[in-house]
């Protein structure tokens, strides 16, 4: 999942539904990311895992990566550094 930190800042509030986990016995035991939403992450990825284990020791995993992106536009600016200047029209300086 990508997710752009809003204008002139380098942060993100991040939102996502959580697995779910179920068992024929009833009983699942999981276990959460540091990372949960609603979260306010800055620019970078970020590695989630949840994992759910039973009490026969099954266990499945739900991991995902989830990165933080600038949305600024890249402008590029070009300058011309040369300048000619003529002196009684026999000079020319660079």
């Amino acid at each position: 999942m990508v997710f752009y930190a809003t204008e002139c800042s380098s942060r993100a509030l991040l939102t996502w539904i959580e697995p779910i986990a179920n068992d024929n016995s009833g009983h699942v035991s999981i276990s959460y990311p540091g990372v949960r939403p609603p979260v306010n992450l800055s620019i970078g990825l970020y590695n989630v895992l949840y994992s759910a284990i039973d009490n026969s020791g099954n266990r499945a995993n739900c991991t995902f990566i989830v990165q933080v992106a600038s949305k600024s536009l890249n402008v590029i600016v070009k300058i011309s550094t040369r300048i000619i200047i003529n002196v009684n029209n026999n000079y020319h300086y660079d």
